[in-house]
Formats: C-alpha cells, structure tokens, sequence
C-alpha cells in the first residue's frame, strides 16, 4: 500500500494541479520500520535520498493530528523534505560534481528548522486535505505560540519553555501557510531553488527578490494576521485542576479507596522530570506523582489499581509498547 502511495505521491508532484515542484528525484529509497512503535518518519538526502517510516499510527492525543490516513500523509510529508533539500544551485552543483553527495552541497540541510520543518508540515495537508494545519489541537497549539509573541529565532526549536520542539512544526506550517495564501504556492519553490544556491545560514537574504519583502517584515506581518482577540464564553464552569504545561494526556476518573473522593489519573511530560502517572484531586489539591510512565497511550482504572501501557528499549534499538 505504501509502494502505491509514493508512486502516486511522486506522479502528483509533476502534474497539475499540484505541480508546484520543478525538479523530482528519480529515484528515492523508502523503508518501512518495524522496531520503533512511536509514529514517525525520517528523511535524508545524504548520502542518497531514503525515507524511513514507522508502522505505528499516531495516537488521538498526539499532535499529529487530523490522520485518517496515516501512511499518506507521513509519506508526503517526508517526500517534501526530499524534494526541498535534494537541492544544489550554482556553486553546490559544482561542490556535489567534485565530492559526490557531501552534507555541503545541499545548502537547504543547514536552513533553520522552522522552514525545514514548515514546508513539510505544510503540504502535508495541502496535498491530502488532512495533516495537522487543520487539527484543532495544532491550531490550538499555533495560537498560543502567537500568544506568547514568539520571536522568529526561538520558534526555529531548541526550546526548553512551552511548546518545545513542537515550535518549528507550528509555527513553520503556519507561516508557509501563510505566504502561499498572501502570495501563491508556487513562490515556495522559487524558495526552494533560491535557498539550494546560497551559502549556509544566509539564505534569508532571498526573501524580498521573491516575495517583496524581507523576511523580518514577512514575520511581522504574519504574526499580526494570527493574532485576534479571544473571546470569553460567559456560562462556563470548567475548572483547571493542573498547571503543569507541556504534554498532559490520558485522563481517566478514579476512585482510590471505598469512600474516598474522586479523581483523576493523567500523564505527564515536562523538561523537568522524567515522564509520569499522576493522580490529582477535584479539589484544586496538589497533584500527587504515581510512578513514572514513559510514554503510553491510556490507562483503566480499577477498584484496587491503575493498569498502563508504556514503551521499553528493547536491544538498544527498539521501542516497543507493553
């Protein structure tokens, strides 16, 4: 199924409507894996161009949202990072022609995450109609990134406050969003090639031979169109009971003993400590921390214990769920 999907993806990519690539490798290597049941993909194009794809599909709390088909989107989405950084212009070319496929003559592997990440997450749903742009939790998750008025070089990752690693996915998709909307797709591939031609880490110096402005001034006006006001939903009695941040997931009720009150069992994941079953009362209490969990989907409460799954390393190598 997934050799249809690439050849169909690789077919697309050439023609209109979605013909907004001007060049598509030959020949790209594509791998299904086995030892990792966390949902991913890699791509590289050195020394030739692989894809890597795990088996697992995504789970609903994940922010890989909006999934109804899993190996179609993971596939464009790492196919698009084929297609951006099999690149090389001008002296590159002649870098790759002297020293083979050599990390510097693919001056878009040294482009910051955001735009590496962006372009990728971007067609993952431009192509498919399903991806994370149109995910509530991503939007979500985009939003409060605006909110916080984050600048263009803390959303390129490396981040150890809120949303983390998730920046350059983020922020990057809603970004390329934005300038295919204000201008037309077709300007990311003049990017593309422009970038595939520059000296590593200047390659912002393109941005207003394409779109008429720098990319400082594109950020501005970006985050300016992100941002409007919250409305309040007068009537609402939901209550926070947790501020941990980061990744909060699986919550189930639970009753701990025979007459004690409700609560809640959850998951965390925080920089701070190493990942965690919690339970927290209704009462705006302290939360209390159970053991920890790595990773893991869900839990079921009983009347005298909390079952869970968790991921172990196996062989070095592999993770896999229990």
């Amino acid at each position: 199924r997934l050799a249809d999907i690439a050849e169909e993806t690789w077919r697309d990519v050439q023609q209109p409507p979605g013909a907004i690539w001007d060049s598509v490798p030959r020949r790209t290597h594509v791998v299904l894996v086995d030892q990792n049941e966390s949902a991913n993909g890699w791509a590289t194009p050195v020394p030739y161009n692989t894809i890597a794809i795990s088996t697992a599909w995504p789970a609903g709390f994940e922010l890989i949202g909006n999934t109804d088909d899993w190996l179609r989107i993971v596939f464009v989405h790492e196919f698009t990072h084929i297609l951006h950084l099999d690149r090389s212009k001008g002296w590159a070319r002649l870098v790759r022609g002297v020293f083979g496929r050599a990390p510097l003559g693919f001056p878009n592997l040294f482009l910051p995450g955001w735009q590496v990440e962006g372009i990728a997450t971007y067609e993952e749903s431009a192509r498919t109609g399903g991806g994370r742009l149109g995910a509530g939790n991503f939007r979500a998750l985009s939003r409060d990134v605006v909110d916080q008025g984050l600048t263009l070089d803390r959303a390129n990752g490396g981040l150890t406050s809120w949303p983390g690693g998730l920046a350059p996915y983020s922020e990057g998709a809603s970004f390329h969003a934005y300038l295919a909307a204000r201008f037309d797709a077709a300007r990311l591939t003049e990017l593309a090639q422009a970038t595939s031609g520059r000296v590593p880490f200047t390659a912002s110096r393109v941005f207003p031979s394409i779109f008429g402005a720098s990319l400082g001034e594109l950020w501005k006006a970006y985050r300016a169109a992100e941002t409007t006001p919250l409305v309040d939903r007068p009537g609402d009695r939901a209550a926070r009971v947790t501020s941990h941040g980061y990744s909060v997931t699986a919550p189930r009720f639970f009753t701990p003993c025979a007459g004690c009150p409700l609560e809640i069992v959850y998951s965390l994941r925080t920089p701070h400590d190493f990942p965690s079953l919690n339970s927290v009362a209704l009462d705006g209490s302290s939360p209390q921390t159970l053991t920890t969990r790595f990773l893991g989907e869900t839990s079921a409460v009983g009347p005298s214990l909390v079952i869970f799954d968790q991921q172990e390393i196996a062989r070095n190598v592999g993770l896999y769920s229990d």
